[in-house]
């Protein structure tokens, strides 16, 4: 995929793209964050798409993978 497919994809909403270093910042303060947070049912949507970006960043780069501590919902 060329640099210029990329970009459109990630303008298009249907692309968004995170280095290993990216989520090596990003995956503990967000795990520290959201383990902090109630269990509420207003935040499952939130909590499905932190679910997603810590199962996709535990599957390619061998990160801790969600659990049941980091949802913030009762889902």
């Amino acid at each position: 995929m060329e640099n210029e497919d990329i970009v459109k994809k990630i303008n298009n909403g249907d692309l968004f793209v995170l280095t290993r270093e990216d989520m090596a910042l990003i995956l503990p303060w967000l795990r520290g964050t959201l383990t902090a947070q109630d269990r509420k049912d207003e935040n499952s949507e939130l909590c499905q798409v932190m679910a997603k970006i810590m199962r996709t960043a535990n599957e390619v780069y061998g990160t801790e993978p969600f659990t049941r501590e980091t949802c913030i919902c009762h889902g």
